[in-house]
């Protein structure tokens, strides 16, 4: 595939519509063209920034002004029936009723159709890549949401921002973490490398891919732990999680992989990740937790 080919299959690309030996075509491309990866991040932030400002826009809502005269119609049309005890079914009062129920049908359907993946549409399956034992605001499944919503699904409230724009600590995160995981997935390549937010919470989001699936390295702020020297494994019905930390940052592996593969990946990047943040050239994570939660 060359630059131009992909170019006219960008939108197809973001929007999940490709079949799936062109996809596979698209992930070859993007493996080796870093002016392609740059392309696409800029044209996925362009699109969430045009649905932010649709979704926001006055055009798209309903006025105040004609809420109360709709409000005020149909509670006329309720007083009218009770006096008459009957009321054709095409009267004028019928019709706006009708109207109103369109207009909210209407109004109901356009936001599920523009949904960014954390709203309505998103109650239903978060259970699926959320782990049961922890909080929805447990960094975690912040985390493992931050992948299911940017490198799986490509929606997201707030358009990515570049590395670099993020902080000056993510230079060279890319070599960091792709040269270390060849000898874990040798089949993959790092597609994307980017920041973004999800839940109120900054990551800093490596997405390698192959032709079946997709692997996310996000690295944010520590929260909720201190600086340990082991990897913590987790599992949801549709991903597996490794966790381990620097002295201010928590770094996860997330994946359709195995727990085991996904585990070693996680390890693979356990020194050279804290040698990056920390200058820490210590030995790798003295025992890998055993213990997998759900």
């Amino acid at each position: 595939m060359k630059c131009r080919d992909f170019h006219e299959l960008i939108d197809s690309y973001l929007s999940d519509e490709l079949l799936t030996e062109t996809n596979h075509n698209v992930l070859r491309h993007l493996e080796d063209c870093v002016d392609c990866r740059n392309v696409i991040e800029a044209r996925r932030a362009v699109r969430t920034r045009l649905k932010a400002a649709v979704s926001s826009s006055a055009k798209y809502g309903i006025s105040e002004s004609f809420s109360r005269t709709l409000e005020s119609q149909l509670k006329e049309s309720v007083v009218q029936t009770a006096k008459t005890g009957n009321a054709p079914w095409f009267g004028r009062n019928n019709w706006i009723a009708l109207a109103a129920g369109l207009i909210l049908t209407f109004t109901v359907g356009f936001f599920l159709l523009n949904s960014d993946g954390t709203g309505m549409d998103d109650v239903a399956d978060r259970g699926d890549y959320s782990v049961k034992s922890l909080s929805s605001e447990n960094i975690v499944n912040i985390a493992s949401g931050d992948h299911e919503h940017c490198a799986i699904r490509h929606r997201l409230d707030e358009a990515p921002i570049t590395l670099v724009e993020a902080s000056a600590d993510y230079n060279g995160i890319e070599s960091v973490v792709a040269e270390p995981l060849k000898a874990v997935l040798s089949d993959y390549r790092l597609v994307e490398a980017h920041a973004c937010k999800y839940l109120d919470t900054r990551f800093a989001h490596l997405v390698l891919a192959n032709e079946g699936g997709r692997v996310s390295v996000l690295i944010t702020d520590l929260k909720d732990g201190k600086d340990g020297r082991e990897v913590e494994n987790f599992s949801t019905k549709k991903y597996q999680i490794a966790r381990f930390n620097t002295r201010k940052r928590s770094v996860f592996v997330i994946s359709d992989l195995d727990r085991e593969q996904n585990s070693k990946a996680a390890e693979a990047l356990f020194v050279p990740i804290r040698r990056h943040f920390d200058d820490d050239t210590g030995d790798p994570p003295a025992q890998t937790a055993l213990l997998t939660m759900y």
